[in-house]
């Protein structure tokens, strides 16, 4: 998939490479260098059963649907987010604080509008209590005035 991905983008072909820091360092240069090198490793992970039944619930998972390729596909362009998703909802609280930051004019307005509103709501009420006072006062009146039996 990522081998895939990079030879469609043309990346090798622009004469990019991939550096992999692990027990030594490796430059690819070819999509047939990173593929041979994948097969290795997978190759790696097949020969222990328990890391090969991992790995395929996880590959499983990542080619389940469009939205998980796409999500796997963003994180493999933004790995510097992997360590704030280990608490994702201190993750969401940082996305969420980060959009206020960003729309500060939007959100002062919002929240300026919603107290308007409820200022507004207790004048509605407060005059909607005068008026049933008022009334309720009117069918006093014709009531002590008037008597009925029926």
């Amino acid at each position: 998939m990522i081998a895939k991905a990079l030879a469609d983008n043309g990346f090798f072909d622009a004469t990019h490479s991939l550096r992999l820091n692990a027990d030594e360092e490796t430059e690819i240069t070819s999509t047939k260098q990173l593929e041979e090198l994948i097969k290795r490793e997978k190759e790696d992970i097949t020969s222990d059963v328990d890391l090969r039944k991992k790995f395929n619930a996880i590959e499983k998972l990542l080619n389940k649907n469009v939205s998980v390729r796409t999500f796997s596909s963003f994180i493999s362009d933004h790995e510097d987010i992997l360590p704030a998703l280990v608490n994702v909802a201190n993750f969401k609280e940082q996305v969420w604080k980060s959009y206020f930051v960003k729309h500060r004019n939007a959100f002062k307005n919002l929240v300026t509008k919603i107290r308007d509103v409820a200022e507004r709501k207790k004048e509605i009420e407060e005059a909607a209590r005068q008026e049933r006072t008022a009334w309720q006062e009117v069918i006093d009146i014709f009531n002590d005035r008037f008597f009925c039996s029926v």
